[in-house]
């Protein structure tokens, strides 16, 4: 399964990652590319590092502050056709 973390380089999208790698391919997302990039390399091969609009995952948790929420996910698409 593909799993997306918006959010990923936090302390929480990081714990999460750190358990799902074990069994599921993880997409970690942040406003910075290298820092996605970053965090998931620290992870080993089993994450990948995006820019949070480019996941395209099963399932997607959002580890952000609430204040962020909003503006982070009002420019994202919440389908696409395929």
């Amino acid at each position: 399964m593909r799993i997306g973390i918006i959010g990923g380089t936090g302390n929480m999208g990081r714990g999460l990652a750190v358990r799902f790698v074990k069994r599921h391919i993880v997409m970690i997302g942040s406003r910075r590319r290298e820092k996605a990039e970053e965090t998931a390399r620290s992870l080993m091969r089993y994450a990948k590092g995006f820019y949070q609009s480019e996941m395209e995952a099963e399932i997607i948790f959002i580890t952000l502050p609430p204040k962020a929420v909003i503006p982070t996910l009002s420019g994202a698409s919440s389908t696409r056709s395929r």
